[in-house]
């Protein structure tokens, strides 16, 4: 059985996400949203699935390969423009299955990127299925709350499910985290931080005594989902991406910082400063 799947170029309404890269290489819950298609295909008897990708193939030729970590033969085609599924059919050949990757598996009225909050209603009703589904080594540290392989919790560190971590994640003594907090993985949560309602993707380090509600943040990048604003944080203390900044530049960074502010993290500071321009996107 053949399979077309058609991946996702830019979205009215989702631009920023696509600055990133391919839409369909963005991370949910620990994988691409293009792994997420090609395992629902392979489920269902796929043997053979072509990958059409617009844009910026390169993002999931490292992840899909030729589809032997699953059974079956994949190929990743490059292709100008979005083809329709119509095109896609008289392009490539018969198939049994043409998908266009703008949901995730199961939730095909449910849209990812019409909109940010689109994107983030996507991600909530995902979760009681993605989340718990077996990564390797992954557990439910209490009810709603999930982490995955090598990740750090700090002293003091709490939890309001629910909650996802990916793995490599490294969160701080006394921050807090939930509900609706999803960090991919190796991702960074200062000390004291807080995620309320947010999705950081990897690679990405929230600061310090850094409160995060109701937003979406990817390297220094930040949109709010309910207003759909976006900004990029000009300060890396504040969040930025760990691939752009060398770890130990930043590690450095943390600890001129906290020399300059002597007083407790947990002490209350006065730190009421907008972490971005647009409001309300994320505070601090």
């Amino acid at each position: 059985m053949r399979a077309v799947l058609i991946c996702p170029s830019n979205r009215i309404g989702a631009e920023a996400l696509s600055s990133a890269g391919s839409l369909s290489a963005w991370p949910l819950f620990g994988a691409p949203l293009a792994v997420h298609w090609i395992e629902r295909l392979t489920a269902m008897g796929m043997k053979h699935i072509t990958v059409l990708v617009g844009r910026r193939a390169d993002d999931l030729r490292a992840e899909i390969g030729d589809g032997e970590r699953w059974g079956i033969e994949t190929k990743l085609v490059s292709v100008a423009r979005e083809l329709t599924v119509e095109e896609a059919r008289a392009k490539f050949g018969p198939a049994d299955e043409v998908v266009v990757a703008d949901c995730l598996p199961g939730l095909p009225n449910q849209q990812l990127f019409g909109s940010y909050t689109q994107f983030f209603a996507g991600v909530q009703k995902a979760f009681f299925t993605l989340a718990p589904r077996g990564r390797v080594g992954a557990r439910e540290i209490q009810p709603g709350v999930w982490v995955g392989l090598r990740t750090h919790i700090g002293a003091d560190a709490t939890f309001e499910a629910p909650c996802w971590l990916g793995e490599d994640v490294h969160v701080e003594k006394d921050a807090h985290l939930g509900p609706w907090a999803i960090l991919e993985d190796r991702v960074w949560v200062g000390a004291g931080a807080e995620v309320v309602q947010s999705v950081i993707g990897a690679e990405t380090s929230l600061g310090v005594a850094t409160s995060l509600k109701n937003s979406i943040a990817f390297g220094s990048t930040l949109i709010n989902w309910q207003t759909n604003s976006i900004a990029t944080v000009a300060d890396s203390f504040l969040l930025c991406g760990l691939r752009a900044t060398p770890f130990k530049q930043r590690i450095r960074r943390i600890f001129a910082r906290l020399a300059e502010k002597p007083e407790p993290i947990d002490s209350d500071p006065p730190m009421a400063m907008a972490i971005s321009e647009p409001e309300p996107v994320g505070q601090v």
